[in-house]
């Protein structure tokens, strides 16, 4: 989304650029003899909209949010500038004003175009570079954190085939060959700026029976996925905190639209672990079930109502039988 008061302070110079690229252009006059190519007409069109597209390029960089959408603008401001010549050779060919709509004009317009998007990513070429690695180092991030996802899912699976770990009731794991998992998707992968919460104060979590563990609110974590913002609390456990092995486990227990379809319809949970920075991975391809899943003879923590997300997490395990 535009910011308009960034919007009235740049971008009125590509706009007054655009308006006055339009009034000369449909200014009625004797066409003159030209020689294609390296006619003055054409190298006007080049610098005309070779600085229409640099002056558009400059006020989109003045958004704030531009490096992080930095194909969006570059793209939007290609079309732009190219429809505003394409627009004003169609209205040369349509209107009788004694000027001439001419293919070659549009081409070299392009060509403006393309040599003021290369000059602009020169000038900001350290930026650029610095994207490139960003992107470089995400891909990696993300392809090690779908082998996590992997490892995830198959330690999972030996578990719940070990009678001795199994939440599975005995006549079940007869039968059992492994849970049904979504296939791993990177979008699944977020990462969550996290504000912690400051009261820290222990409360009862409701459960599927009497028991009521002692929960705390650790943070709360916010995302993108598909477009859309979410919101997510995430729980520590008092019981658990005091321990050695999961002294920094965290607990985000979550229901979203494909409950009761394709997952779990009380929802699901992930493990997660403390972090001293303001961001979490929220890995979704490591949604498992509550115990209560498989049988009745488990406490599980009921999903707290904040935790409701309004989409399809395709993701993790599905439902079962």
């Amino acid at each position: 989304m535009l910011n308009h008061s960034v919007f009235w302070r740049y971008f009125i110079v590509p706009v007054f650029l655009s308006l006055v690229i339009l009034i000369i252009s449909l200014i009625p006059m004797v066409q003159l003899p030209e020689i294609k190519f390296i006619a003055s007409d054409k190298l006007g069109h080049l610098i005309a909209f070779g600085l229409l597209m640099y002056s558009y390029l400059w006020a989109f960089e003045k958004q704030t949010n531009f490096y992080s959408r930095v194909s969006f603008y570059i793209i939007f401001s290609f079309l732009l500038t190219a429809g505003i010549g394409g627009g004003i050779e169609l209205l040369q060919h349509y209107l009788p004003i004694n000027r001439f709509g001419d293919y070659f004009d549009f081409y070299f317009d392009i060509a403006g175009i393309i040599l003021a998007l290369i000059l602009f990513i020169m000038i900001k070429k350290r930026i650029i570079i610095s994207l490139v690695l960003l992107l470089l180092v995400s891909n990696i991030s993300f392809s090690q954190e779908k082998e996590s996802s992997q490892d995830f899912q198959n330690t999972l699976n030996a578990e719940y085939m070990n009678p001795e770990e199994s939440p599975l009731d005995s006549a079940d794991l007869i039968h059992f060959t492994g849970l049904e998992f979504f296939p791993i998707e990177n979008k699944f992968i977020v990462i969550a700026k996290i504000e912690r919460d400051q009261a820290l104060t222990f409360f009862e979590m409701e459960t599927t029976t009497d028991r009521r563990p002692e929960y705390r609110i650790w943070a709360h974590a916010t995302f993108t996925m598909d477009g859309k913002n979410f919101k997510l609390t995430i729980y520590q456990n008092k019981k658990l905190m005091n321990t050695l092995e999961y002294g920094d486990y965290l607990f985000l227990p979550f229901t979203d639209l494909s409950n009761d379809k394709t997952s779990y319809s009380g929802g699901r949970y992930i493990d997660l672990r403390m972090t001293d920075n303001d961001e979490i991975i929220i890995d979704f391809n490591k949604a498992y079930n509550p115990y209560c899943a498989y049988s009745d003879r488990w406490s599980c923590p009921i999903v707290p109502s904040d935790n409701n997300l309004d989409v399809e997490i395709n993701a993790g395990v599905k439902k079962y039988h």
